[in-house]
């Protein structure tokens, strides 16, 4: 019997983002798993890396496989960055850069402690963002008020492969 553990943020907690009736992803991967086999959901809708461990703890002793999906909501913490002013477009590959760095190291960390467990370990790289839809209100707090969406959205679509590379 397998026994599947979700960990990471929203992209695995995401019941409250469905639409009435609809199933989440634990309950999407539950259907397609045999009977007897289990789907147990550690994330936690906003967690960041740094959160993994915390939700490591938990981790049930019966795990036979764990999944994690982290880092989305550590990049759109960076997202005020996007709207600051640099010299020159070297001096803004030097602050992705040093944001990269800071990223890759608490990612590191976070996946030395998840391969200690000994379990297979699958990771999810960060999804592509949808900025350029009507409801912005969840990501306001991150950004600039003089950043349109569409221009938001070709930012971080730069951005992006940055920090998936590190996964």
């Amino acid at each position: 019997m397998k026994h599947v553990i979700l960990a990471g943020d929203s992209i695995f907690d995401n019941g409250i983002y469905v639409k009435s009736g609809e199933p989440d992803v634990s309950s999407q991967l539950q259907g397609l798993m045999d009977e007897g086999d289990k789907v147990s959901l550690l994330a936690v809708d906003g967690h960041i890396i740094n959160n993994v461990e915390g939700q490591l703890r938990n981790l049930p002793n019966d795990t036979t496989h764990l999944v994690i999906s982290i880092g989305g909501n550590d990049t759109l913490g960076i997202l005020g960055e996007f709207s600051r002013t640099t010299k020159n477009i070297g001096d803004s590959f030097l602050k992705l850069h040093d944001l990269r760095e800071s990223f890759e190291s608490d990612y590191i960390e976070m996946l030395t402690n998840a391969l200690s467990f000994n379990i297979p370990t699958t990771l999810c790289t960060i999804y592509h963002p949808c900025f350029n839809h009507s409801d912005m209100e969840r990501v306001s707090d991150y950004m600039s008020h003089s950043v349109d969406s569409e221009t938001l959205q070709k930012k971080a679509m730069t951005a992006l492969p940055i920090f998936n590379d590190v996964i």
